[in-house]
């Protein structure tokens, strides 16, 4: 000050002058003067104020700033920089340095974009436009607001409003455009040859045809409103620029011409066509549809050719899949678009993806609002599946990213109306991922609206008519927009809570993107589809977030397998954190543990039980003086029990946790056998056939439900690891199959000692196995309860996948043998061989069983090596195909085991001779080395397909796997009461000659198998 006292004085005087002789005009324009954050918005400056070369307003208050600037000898708003500019004002002409900031940032010219104030003059009147025409092109019902708001304005300005859209759709425009201002058109397709058919059928329209503006807020119909534009040379967006704008691979073309928006590209057409091209590019790379909506066809973070590969090939099957859906005709993707390849743009340290809401007029910035792109999922891998408004980015990013925005649409050629740009900061500044034309999509217009009360509709149509722009107010808090991804992949069936959704406090408006008979595909890796959509506001983005989640838990979406999942599935609770896992583990479960060993051997106990006390209790029966049927009915009784009790217990096993069945179910059996104990007549030798009918079946209905909870313990360790699955269910069945030879040891107790050998041991043993069982930290039953009211959910789940339906028959089909052997069979042969002595019957009986069993326990044994190799054979696979390439392997290797099954039933011919060919620790029969092969054969088959079965239940849901579970055993055991009852009658009416109609019958079951096998891997011939 000391330096320049002269001039000092002279600009302070000058100063106060202008000041008191311009106070009217000054209390006029005060409005302007506001502390204006970047990307927010302010109303516009008086029409009075001073204009800039060029056009720009210049209020009076920066016309005072711009005299002081102008004495401080080399300082200009631009040469200057904003701060320094400032400072160097406030120091000229004496005025705080925030209050010149504001002024200055009134004061900027036209040539530079200023977020939020209205675009540059000069305007038309609304006197001026009245009578003039518009053409709107294209409805959705899904936005009913752009329909509304376009006639809405069109009758508030006195405009003619023409509609051109689908005849199908016409039920959207009925009430609010009359039959004279209709053009019928297939807007939906995207041909250049339908477009230029559409825009002379306008340009023919005796009145549309003098149209002056041409509009459309939808992306999916820019080819046609172009092409209208262009042929009645109106105001809108020209064909150019849509063509470079709505073609992701020429806007990238376009954009490379300024080396500040460069990025690296090529359209791919094969999967050898993107390891080509990964190999020019190198790095890190990105894979998207040539158009697109959102994400949903998007791969990030492509590493390798490998890597390249499989995303063009999975994009490429998902396009085409989706263009098949009825959905897609209203979507982008109702053709396949192409797909195209560019360098991935690394964002810079603490920025976020951003979209830049922009109304643009001559040419001109007149709106916009920065939002930030942020992603969902567990790992945060699902791109742009939340939006927020505004930017939580510092402002001067905001101007950053208006500045690059304006220079992309000027090189596109887009000068006026609505245009929508996602966007990246990077380390070489804002780079533009690719480009709207028109409107942003989804509810954007609504976030928009709620926080500034203005309508892009509205404002977008008054840029395109020469109308001034009303930016609207300054955003009044935060919008969190939430797209909701799908946990499964079925047929929705019903959405619901929607409404109480939506009255929940700061909920905007919640909305379903499916309905009843629509198809969802679950989320999987960086792709998801989004099946609705939630709009929620708040002081804070931590509010609105907290909103969301509270009214997205309200919301249920049905779908059948059937299952349900509530909206907030992969949803974030806090800003840039993973959304929570709830089923997740700590740990990936390992085979050899204190649990799976501590189990195995409770399960240990309970088999020897079982195998030992059935062989006693079918010969108790005594099948050749009280008839076979007899028998039959025994067996068949407890197996409906048994079906039963698979029925329930799935629901069962779910509500209540696997540890709380499990433990009730051995405590319940030791009371069970001790009450059959303490019937038994060691006189006679039996139990009446009444209570040994009915206890049996009790015992057998309480022993399903152990077997459902034990299968569930098996999916809920292993349900994404097949092998380790696999060698669980090897473990499990070599321990059942070591109780059947130790169960055939028994007939030879039972038939020195009777049948008290085996009953009075039972309630003993389930005793012990129930105190282990306390002991071991088996899964409780989660907080989540599955759908209470649906019995049938498990079985409507297994007749809708047939991933699951196809092993299951197989299944059903190998295990028959088994169980008829058991119960019928081996107990048929034992009887005719002892000719009526229960005991000796129970030997004989015991011998071929425990013969099978030696060839089960084998088969057991070879299924570890046969786990092995599948791991050897994926090891040195990437991590991400690891799972599926053991998967497919798997398969091809359970038909092969129904391949040799099938041969190996061969042997059931033997059964028609019982002759004693020698005696080792049982007697040994010709039916014994054919048992030995076919329990081998059997045994390899049966894993596979359990193990495939269980890795086809649906991961989403736990709490639906014991409800599949107890189905899958259900439909297993009736399908055995039929064959029981089947062969007891056989067995009846023609005895021993019955075991020839046995071999023929599985002669032909071992065609079945075949059968079976091709089905589960088409590839897999007979040898």
């Amino acid at each position: 000050m000391a330096k320049h006292p002269l001039r000092t004085l002279v600009a302070r005087t000058l100063s106060l002058t202008l000041i008191l002789t311009s106070w009217p005009a000054w209390a006029q324009t005060a409005r302007v003067v506001v502390n204006v954050p970047v990307g927010q918005t302010v109303a516009p400056a008086v029409n009075a104020a001073p204009q800039l070369p060029g056009g720009g307003i210049l209020s009076n208050a920066a016309t005072l700033v711009m005299a002081g600037l102008a004495l401080v000898p080399g300082v200009t708003p631009t040469a200057a920089g904003p701060r320094r500019a400032a400072d160097r004002a406030a120091q000229a002409v004496g005025l705080p340095p925030r209050a010149v900031a504001q002024s200055l940032a009134a004061a900027a010219p036209a040539s530079e974009p200023v977020p939020g104030a209205s675009g540059s003059g000069p305007f038309v009147s609304e006197e001026a436009v009245r009578g003039k025409k518009v053409v709107l092109v294209g409805t959705k019902s899904s936005k009913p607001f752009i329909l509304e708001e376009a006639a809405r304005v069109a009758k508030q300005l006195g405009v003619e409003l023409f509609l051109v859209d689908d005849p199908e759709l016409r039920k959207n425009s009925k009430t609010l455009v009359d039959d004279a201002h209709f053009i019928p058109a297939t807007v939906n397709d995207r041909s250049p040859e339908n477009a230029k058919a559409i825009a002379e059928l306008v340009a023919a329209h005796p009145v549309a045809a003098k149209a002056e503006v041409v509009a459309s807020f939808l992306s999916s119909h820019a080819k046609v409103t172009a092409a209208i534009t262009d042929k009645l040379e109106a105001a809108g967006i020209p064909g150019s620029a849509v063509a470079a704008a709505d073609d992701k691979v020429e806007t990238r073309r376009v954009l490379n011409k300024d080396a500040s928006l460069a990025v690296p590209f090529r359209e791919i057409h094969s999967a050898d066509d993107a390891r080509a091209a990964y190999r020019e590019m190198g790095g890190r790379v990105v894979i998207k549809s040539v158009r697109g909506e959102n994400s949903r066809f998007l791969a990030l973070g492509i590493d390798s050719e490998e890597a390249a590969a499989k995303a063009y090939t999975e994009m490429d099957e998902g396009l085409k899949a989706f263009a098949a859906r009825p959905e897609s005709k209203q979507t982008t993707f109702s053709s396949h678009p192409g797909i195209f390849m560019e360098q991935m743009l690394e964002k810079a340290p603490g920025s976020e993806e951003t979209s830049v809401e922009v109304i643009m007029q001559n040419g001109k910035v007149a709106f916009a609002m920065v939002s930030d792109t942020k992603s969902i999922g567990r790992k945060l891998e699902l791109a742009a599946g939340s939006i927020t408004f505004p930017s939580v980015q510092p402002q001067a990013v905001h101007q950053a990213f208006i500045e690059a925005s304006a220079k992309a649409l000027a090189v596109l050629g887009i000068t006026d109306g609505n245009a929508r740009l996602d966007m990246i900061l990077t380390k070489e500044g804002p780079k533009v991922v690719e480009v709207n034309p028109f409107m942003g999509g989804a509810n954007i217009f609504r976030c928009i609206q709620v926080l500034t009360g203005m309508s892009m509709v509205e404002q977008g149509m008054r840029a395109l008519l020469g109308l001034e722009v009303d930016p609207g107010h300054a955003p009044d808090g935060f919008v969190d927009y939430r797209f909701w991804a799908s946990k499964y992949t079925g047929t929705v069936t019903a959405v619901h809570g929607l409404e109480e959704a939506k009255a929940m406090p700061g909920i905007v408006d919640a909305k379903a993107l499916v309905e009843e008979g629509d198809t969802t595909v679950a989320a999987h890796g960086q792709s998801y589809e989004e099946i609705g959509e939630i709009i929620g506001k708040g002081a804070t983005l931590e509010e609105a977030m907290s909103n969301n989640i509270a009214a997205l838990k309200k919301v249920t979406i049905d779908i059948m397998l059937p299952v349900r999942q509530t909206a907030e599935h992969l949803q974030p609770e806090k800003p840039d954190t993973p959304a929570p896992d709830p089923d997740a583990k700590p740990q990936p479960a390992k085979l050899w543990t204190t649990l799976v060993m501590g189990f195995m051997s409770t399960f240990a106990v309970v088999s020897a039980v079982v195998e030992s006390t059935s062989l006693a209790v079918s010969q108790m029966t005594q099948p050749l003086t009280q008839g076979f049927m007899a028998l039959a009915i025994l067996v068949s009784t407890s197996y409906i029990a048994y079906s039963a009790g698979s029925f329930l217990g799935g629901r069962w096993v779910d509500k209540f946790g696997i540890a709380r069945a499990y433990r009730t179910v051995l405590a319940t059996r030791a009371v069970i056998w001790t009450v059959i104990a303490t019937l038994f007549n060691p006189l006679t030798g039996t139990v009446a056939l009444p209570a040994l009918v009915a206890l049996f079946s009790l015992d057998y209905f309480v022993h399903s439900i152990g077997r459902v909870a034990e299968h569930k313990l098996q999916y809920e360790l292993f349900k994404d690891q097949p092998t380790n699955s696999s060698r669980f269910g090897s473990l499990r069945d070599f321990i059942e199959y070591s109780a059947v030879f130790f169960g055939s040891l028994m007939g030879l107790a039972v038939a020195k000692w009777g049948f008290a050998a085996v009953l009075y041991p039972a309630p003993i043993a389930f005793a012990i196995a129930a105190a282990i069982a306390l002991t071991l930290g088996l899964p409780k039953a989660s907080s989540k309860v599955s759908l209470k009211e649906d019995w049938a959910v498990g079985f409507k789940a297994v007749f809708a996948n047939k991933g699951i339906l196809m092993p299951l028959s197989g299944y059903m089909l190998v295990n028959s043998f088994l169980y008829l052997l058991y119960y019928i069979i081996g107990t048929a042969f034992g009887a005719y061989v002892a000719g009526g002595d229960p005991a000796q019957a129970a030997a004989v009986s015991g011998a071929i069983t425990g013969v099978y069993s030696i060839g089960a326990l084998l088969g057991a044994v070879a299924m570890e090596r046969v786990s092995k190799r599948i791991d050897a054979a994926t090891e040195n696979l990437p991590e991400s195909e690891r799972t599926e390439a053991g998967r497919k392997l798997y398969s091809a290797s359970a038909s092969k085991s129904l391949i040799w099954a099938a041969a190996g039933l061969l042997g059931t011919w033997a059964f028609t001779s019982q002759a004693v060919i020698g005696h080792f620790v049982w007697p040994f029969f010709w039916v014994s080395p054919a048992l030995l092969i076919i329990g081998y054969t059997a045994q390899k088959a049966l894993i596979h397909l359990d193990t495939l079965m269980k890795d086809r239940i649906p991961k989403g849901d736990a709490q639906l796997a014991g409800s599949i579970l107890g189905a899958i055993r259900t439909m297993t055991y009736l399908s055995f009461v039929g064959v029981f009852l089947l062969w007891g009658g056989i067995f009846a009416a023609v005895g021993a000659k019955a075991f020839w109609w046995f071999g023929l019958f599985y002669t032909a079951v071992a065609g079945g198998y075949v059968w079976f096998a091709k089905k589960l891997n088409p590839s897999s011939k007979p040898k």
